[in-house]
C-alpha cells in the first residue's frame, strides 16, 4: 500500500463533525498544535495559551467561506 493523498481535517471527538483544512491552513493548524504541546508541557501559561488560540482562531476565520 503506497499513500497518494493527504487530507486535514479538525473534528469534534463527540459528534464527530469536522472541517477539511488545505494549504496555508494547515501550517496554521501545525503552529496551534506546536501551541498546544508548549501548554500541555507547562511551558506556557494559561493565559498566554488562550490569546495564542484566539490570535490563530481570528487569522483562520478570516476569509474562510464555509
Amino acid at each position: 500500500m503506497i499513500p497518494y493523498d493527504t487530507t486535514y481535517y479538525l473534528s469534534c471527538e463527540i459528534c464527530g463533525c469536522g472541517i477539511e483544512f488545505e494549504g496555508e491552513e494547515v501550517e496554521k493548524l501545525k503552529q496551534v498544535n506546536a501551541i498546544t504541546m508548549k501548554f500541555l508541557e507547562q511551558h506556557i501559561s494559561q493565559e498566554h495559551y488562550i490569546a495564542e488560540l484566539n490570535r490563530y482562531g481570528a487569522e483562520m476565520l478570516r476569509g474562510r467561506t464555509d
